[in-house]
């Protein structure tokens, strides 16, 4: 996936910062949030894998030579044309996560065409936008994207895209609810102490000065 930003819009982000907001790697502030989508999306996709394949034979499929079984399992069940919603939304969030975005972006771009509703597909979309380029406009639609079906999953992403933009009180605002509204199993200790350090940083009254 290679498009320019338009006017107003920053360009792609970098690889480190990219990989930052997927989950794929981080330091600083964003750390907790790339352990959470790494463990996250690998505990979900294997149980989704399981479920999507019906039997479909996965294909060998690595990257730099490593076996990845989750992933082969998903592009697998996700070849069909026919292939259910559940299976092209798993196997492009497992794209998205390994920065393969191109090939994700043709998942999406099937899912969207299947639904234009599916409320993964559009998440996943919206991603798409921030990487290449568009932040603004993909921060605007995670945000409202929150509100809807799938919600808690648009907020991580927008708590990432807002880290990546120094935004920490947006990105608080996002991981609270996040936090509040995604399944227990999905909020791991990692993202409870971003969240936390995140309290402390942007949360926490100020302390008066004395007279």
């Amino acid at each position: 996936m290679r498009r320019r930003g338009r006017g107003g819009t920053r360009p792609p982000l970098p690889r480190g910062l990219a990989l930052a907001v997927l989950g794929l790697g981080a330091a600083g502030a964003v750390a907790g949030i790339a352990v959470l989508a790494r463990s996250r999306s690998e505990e979900r996709l294997s149980v989704e894998a399981a479920s999507s394949l019906e039997g479909a034979q996965p294909t060998p499929v690595a990257a730099d030579g490593v076996p990845d079984p989750v992933l082969d399992r998903l592009l697998a069940a996700a070849q069909a044309p026919d292939a259910p919603l559940l299976a092209l939304d798993a196997a492009a969030h497992a794209l998205l996560v390994r920065e393969r975005f191109e090939e994700a972006e043709a998942l999406v771009q099937r899912a969207l065409a299947a639904s234009p509703k599916d409320a993964e597909a559009v998440i996943h979309r919206a991603v798409l936008r921030g990487l290449a380029g568009e932040t603004a406009a993909a921060r605007a639609e995670l945000e409202s994207l929150s509100a809807g079906a799938g919600g808690w999953e648009a907020s991580l992403f927008s708590a990432g895209f807002a880290l990546r933009e120094g935004d920490e009180a947006a990105a608080l605002r996002a991981l609270r609810r996040f936090v509040a509204e995604a399944p227990r199993a999905e909020v791991t200790p990692a993202l409870r102490e971003e969240l936390a350090q995140l309290e402390a940083r942007v949360g926490a009254p100020r302390a008066k000065k004395a007279p």
